[in-house]
């Protein structure tokens, strides 16, 4: 089901203010390239931010990635069986294909699937 911006958004800030684990998936849009993180969403306003540290002041998480918001084309809100992607890339994120997660499909062709965990 496609999501406006601001339902995508309204998604983000719940798991951001619930501090609710996720794990994102990148793909790039030959799908030659898969990058995976589990983290939290510790950052949200014209760039996302995905770690794996806390939000606690001084705080340098060891692992993440940002991932800006302007050049997002469209979002989605799709089971995970239902994402175009490799099985085995999908099963590095869950064994459960009825998962849904939010995809942000950026101008350029990228995938980026953000999985509640």
């Amino acid at each position: 089901m496609q999501l406006s911006r601001q339902e995508a958004a309204d998604l983000i800030t719940k798991w951001f203010d619930e501090v609710t684990p996720v794990t994102a998936l990148l793909v790039s849009a030959d799908a030659s390239l898969t990058v995976k993180l589990s983290g939290f969403i510790n950052g949200f306003s014209t760039n996302i931010l995905i770690s794996d540290g806390t939000r606690e002041k001084g705080n340098n998480p060891k692992n993440y990635i940002l991932f800006p918001a302007e050049f997002v084309d469209s979002f989605h809100y799709t089971e995970a069986r239902e994402l175009p992607i490799r099985p085995e890339h999908l099963d590095l994120v869950t064994q459960k294909h009825d998962f849904s997660s939010l995809s942000l499909l950026y101008e350029s062709g990228v995938r980026l699937s953000i999985f509640e965990t």
